[in-house]
């Protein structure tokens, strides 16, 4: 079974996007790098551009695309 996947790019290095998850209406996004399985990031999409990824604004925000994308990983 092949599967599209999509690829972002951060700082000069490849993503692939594993999970994405919604709430309220941000999207977040749970990142590992192509080259390194052990470089993750979670980022969100841009509130002016939907096709723009961007770093988490605080703690408040990580704690929920944690438990949102964790929610999502285990069902």
């Amino acid at each position: 079974m092949e599967k599209e996947v999509e690829i972002i790019e951060i700082d000069d290095k490849e993503y692939v996007i594993i999970e994405e998850a919604t709430h309220k209406e941000k999207t977040f996004f749970y990142l590992s790098n192509i080259q390194d399985e052990e470089d993750t990031l979670i980022r969100k999409a841009s509130y002016d551009d939907k096709t723009k990824v961007i770093p988490l604004e605080s703690e408040e925000e990580f704690e929920i695309a944690c438990n949102l994308l964790y929610k999502n990983i285990i069902n």
